[in-house]
């Protein structure tokens, strides 16, 4: 439950990405005025927390913000030298560590609406979600869900639903690439987790949502690295205090992973909901034909109910291509003159007014014939036996 309401929250959080800017482009005295706001925010969301932990946490940010403040200061005067190196909390921005997590960061605009099919793991996330930011009866004592697993096929939408979730939740989200993390900071990959859930737990709200977990979090008897075996120990502090610590900001964890059966057990306990997203079924291939051409202003001539049942087997993202190579046959077939248009220039283009036909059977059946499921027969029974002994 919050301690704070998120207006004050948000401030703070304009604060410090103010100051950011400004140190980023050498203004050092308006730098220090934010971080000087910002140290003033934390003070009163301080003031305003029941956990002594929570108020810690946030009084020692409001000394680390003025004394980044006073550096500035000095530099801006000529007495001194602007930060340069991150302090324990991260927060100078000229750091190459920070500038990786903010490069993480980004608000959502995938909204619920954008998810075709997909109805009743919709309804679990946001169930789960609701009972981390509801108020509580007082006396009642809830663990809600904080961690979640996605796991299943490529491309049925595991990466949408994360941000569609930060979007419903108006959240901070930190989209990572485990493997490329790890690839790219590697041996400075376990610093990295526990800066960005630090950096995360300073926003009113965020999601964290980690792609490829199983890059970061594989079996131990399959780590091969005293590095490896830290970044998984720092991610299971991590998870372990996000799951059941009441901080004055609600950070939420979303994993996703193809192979579920290669992670640590370690890990798997972490996750109170792991959640399986599977090839989209009959009615949500209709729901993403409708998506994809219906709702962009297409034609569809063929029944949609025909095309979807053609197209079983077929992930969310292939379907999402099979649209797209019709839309594209339909295009040069209404417009046949483009290719010598475009020998004209721009302004040529700019001028002509593009033809919009109906897409027809034969261009369903000319894309059918390319649109081939990539996802082998054995892998969807390994998740079934996987469910089954978990």
């Amino acid at each position: 439950m919050l301690d704070l309401s998120r207006s004050i929250r948000g401030l703070l959080d304009g604060a410090i990405e103010q100051a950011r800017r400004a140190q980023a482009q050498q203004h050092w005295e308006s730098a220090a005025n934010a971080w000087d706001e910002a140290a003033r925010l934390s003070l009163r969301i301080a003031d305003s927390l029941s956990s002594a932990e929570d108020r810690e946490l946030r009084v020692r940010s409001a000394q680390e913000f003025r004394a980044c403040a006073k550096k500035l200061r000095d530099r801006a005067h000529g007495g001194g030298e602007a930060a340069t190196q991150p302090d324990k909390l991260g927060i100078a921005p000229t750091s190459e560590l920070t500038a990786a997590i903010q490069s993480l960061r980004h608000r959502s605009t995938i909204g619920w609406d954008q998810i075709a099919g997909l109805d009743e793991t919709i309804r679990t996330i946001q169930s789960a979600y609701a009972l981390s930011l509801a108020r509580t009866p007082h006396g009642v004592e809830l663990k809600p869900a904080r961690n979640l697993l996605f796991y299943g096929p490529p491309g049925c939408g595991k990466s949408l639903l994360a941000a569609a979730a930060s979007h419903g939740l108006d959240a901070a989200f930190y989209n990572v690439s485990v493997s490329g993390l790890v690839s790219k900071w590697f041996g400075e990959s376990a610093k990295l987790v526990t800066e960005l859930y630090r950096e995360a737990r300073r926003q009113t709200i965020s999601v964290v949502f980690l792609d490829e977990i199983d890059a970061l979090a594989a079996r131990r008897d399959s780590l091969d690295s005293n590095a490896s075996r830290q970044i998984l120990s720092n991610l299971l502090a991590e998870l372990d205090g996000m799951a059941t610590k009441d901080h004055s900001s609600v950070v939420l964890t979303i994993a996703a992973t193809n192979a579920p059966w290669d992670l640590d057990p370690a890990i798997l306990s972490r996750f109170a909901r792991q959640i399986h997203i599977p090839l989209p079924d009959e009615h949500a291939r209709r729901q993403l034909l409708e998506l994809h051409l219906e709702q962009r202003g297409y034609e569809l001539q063929p029944s949609r109910d025909g095309v979807a049942a053609a197209t079983d087997g077929l992930s969310g993202r292939e379907i999402e291509q099979f649209c797209q190579g019709l839309t594209e046959r339909m295009l040069w077939r209404e417009n046949p003159d483009l290719s010598a248009l475009a020998k004209l220039g721009r302004d040529a283009l700019e001028n002509y007014q593009v033809t919009i036909g109906p897409i027809t059977a034969d261009d369903v059946q000319h894309e059918l014939s390319r649109a081939t499921p990539k996802t082998p027969a054995e892998l969807l029974r390994r998740y079934r036996q996987w469910r089954s002994e978990s």
